[in-house]
């Protein structure tokens, strides 16, 4: 980052401390509500209706970082999709000693190459953890087994 927008950055932060609002900082610093938001770290962005036509205005957040805000998703994610807890997701993937059930590869929790939630789709029950390989062929086999059976078929007579 250059040394002048490094100055607008800080000069953006030290308008924020004072108590300007956003629309104030924006007008002084000749810059967006969203640069203001993104910058004094605790802006976001809400589209609300007013009498009619749209405005921004700005929602007040804790400050979170990156990283907690990617958890957070995730959790919410886990939650509504395979009705599992984060303690539930690291006991599955406990039990399989950080393995991919299939493949049997390791994978460091956490890591952004990690195993993903296999489940039925017709039960939206969790079978296990998969590497993003294993999961992706599952899913080319239309979790079938038949089609499987005959895929090992040809496997072995080959």
């Amino acid at each position: 980052m250059n040394k002048e927008r490094l100055q607008k950055i800080e000069y953006i932060k030290s308008l924020h401390k004072e108590g300007f609002t956003y629309r104030q900082i924006c007008d002084i610093a000749k810059c967006s509500i969203g640069t203001v938001s993104r910058y004094c770290g605790e802006g976001q962005l809400e589209k609300s209706r007013v009498r009619g036509r749209e405005s921004y205005t700005p929602k007040i957040i804790l400050p979170k970082s990156l990283e907690d805000i990617k958890n957070s998703a995730k959790r919410r994610m886990l939650k509504h999709r395979y009705n599992l807890t984060e303690e539930s997701y690291i006991e599955l993937y406990s039990s399989q000693k950080g393995k991919c059930a299939i493949c049997e590869e390791l994978y460091i929790l956490g890591s952004p190459k990690g195993l993903y939630i296999d489940h039925c789709h017709k039960t939206n029950r969790v079978r296990g953890l998969l590497c993003s390989t294993c999961n992706s062929a599952l899913g080319k086999f239309k979790d079938s087994e038949s089609i499987l059976k005959r895929a090992i078929e040809y496997l072995r007579k080959t």
